[in-house]
């Protein structure tokens, strides 16, 4: 287990630049490890930065004061290192290892890394390369593996519950001698579906066959209640001498108001500089309206000056106003490079392979509807993987490339913003979608929907 928080000599004057730094880096880190993968014979192109990034991590970590965090980012560029030493490509394990690791740092720098586990992604990464010696050692199956909620899975999960949505979590647990573990897991996963749509798993479901685990999670959202009957269902179907014990309880998630990405923006210093210059005009004016007000006069050139200062005191107070309003706007590729982990993740639970293409991403829009932005885009994303873009088998017998597709696009058009999410998929179930609308008596008639 990860070392106690209170043995760890914290900076906490440090830290919460240390996160805003972070996240940054790994949002790159992320980029740079998809880069890799979507293009293997360019990953020299991109190893020396990966190597950087991890090298900054692990520093600004170690004066931080957490420990556990630094420790963990060195077995990281130990894997790094055997991938440059051996010149080798980047094997789908790894960089699947490397991805879920920096989206599980990025969940825990939103608690400040209380709840970080050493111990279990040193024991990952020391699976992944066993030839790496050290004097300590960890164990490589270990009883928990942490269920770690990306951001868009809360943003879903938030949004589910406002929709009288109900969320479970359900962990599947073993004996220490159970075989098979794998497939009693996936035949438990397919049989969940039954019962409503499940999120996200824990292990992820990519890594099942690795057997590597004691404990299966899951978290199911279900469009209504479940009743007792079906509870009994779940618990009781794993048949299995392997099997030791079904939970299963209702989740009651809070979202959060505010997180770092809202509370902070990076802002240019040409930005800042051109606002010092407007505060020294603003100074300037301020002595002049001083000066007139000093005199006392009435008289025709002192009014005249006073109506050129207040004439001056106008432009520049409307050019204040812009400047702090450009320094709220980010451009949409902060929005949209988030995604590209998140689909990514989709595509390997739903079985299917997905690109994404992001168009027009230098339009800037303000933070705070970026923020609002991602919920909806979330939902629309995942309609798009789940019911969309159909298996590679299905393309290829409709004559498509076994790949889909999902455009992410912005474009201006005067004073408003337009963000589409389109896909190459099959395209959404007309008659059941209106079919299944009569049936919850959202609707009365079906001829009432059009296409």
């Amino acid at each position: 287990m990860t070392t106690d928080r209170e043995q760890q000599d914290i900076d906490f004057t440090l830290l919460p630049s240390f996160i805003i730094e972070t996240e940054e880096q790994l949002e790159r880190l992320i980029q740079l490890l998809l880069l890799i993968e979507e293009n293997p014979e360019r990953q020299a192109d991109h190893l020396d930065e990966l190597f950087r990034l991890i090298h900054q991590l692990k520093g600004s970590s170690a004066i931080v004061g957490l420990t556990d965090l630094s420790v963990s980012l060195h077995e990281v560029e130990n894997l790094l290192e055997q991938v440059r030493e051996k010149n080798a490509s980047f094997e789908e394990h790894l960089i699947n290892l490397l991805i879920e690791f920096a989206t599980a740092l990025e969940a825990a720098l939103e608690n400040q890394l209380t709840d970080f586990n050493k111990d279990y992604w040193i024991s990952r990464f020391r699976k992944c390369h066993p030839d790496l010696e050290d004097d300590q050692t960890y164990e490589i199956i270990k009883p928990d593996i942490p269920l770690i909620l990306s951001r868009e899975e809360k943003e879903l999960v938030a949004s589910s519950q406002e929709e009288d949505k109900i969320i479970y979590g359900i962990e599947l647990l073993f004996t220490q001698e159970a075989p098979l573990r794998s497939v009693v897991a996936i035949a438990f996963y397919n049989y969940l579906q039954r019962f409503g749509e499940i999120l996200t798993t824990a292990p992820p479901f990519s890594q099942l066959a690795e057997e590597n685990f004691a404990i299966f999670k899951a978290v199911l959202i279900s469009e209504k209640p479940l009743t007792l009957e079906e509870q009994q269902k779940i618990i009781t179907f794993p048949v299995n001498d392997g099997v030791e014990k079904v939970y299963i309880r209702e989740w009651t998630y809070r979202k959060e108001e505010s997180s770092s990405f809202n509370k902070t923006i990076r802002v240019d210093t040409e930005q800042i500089d051109e606002l010092i210059k407007q505060l020294e005009k603003l100074s300037a004016i301020k002595t002049a309206l001083c000066h007139l007000y000093s005199l006392k006069k009435q008289d025709a050139a002192t009014w005249e000056e006073l109506g050129a200062n207040l004439k001056d005191l106008e432009h520049l107070v409307a050019s204040l106003q812009l400047e702090v309003d450009n320094l709220r706007m980010v451009p949409v590729k902060q929005i949209f490079s988030r995604f590209t982990n998140y689909i990514r993740k989709m595509a390997q639970q739903t079985k299917k392979i997905v690109k994404i293409e992001l168009r027009d991403q230098n339009i800037k829009i303000d933070k705070d509807i970026a923020e609002q932005l991602i919920d909806p885009l979330t939902q629309l994303i995942k309609n798009a993987i789940d019911h969309g873009i159909e298996t590679p088998a299905e393309r290829k017998q409709a004559g498509k490339k076994e790949a889909g597709t999902i455009w992410l696009e912005a474009r201006q058009d005067g004073k408003y913003l337009h963000i589409s999410v389109r896909d190459d998929g099959r395209g959404l179930d007309f008659i059941k979608i209106s079919s299944t609308a009569v049936a919850r008596k959202l609707t009365a008639d079906q001829k009432r929907f059009s296409t």
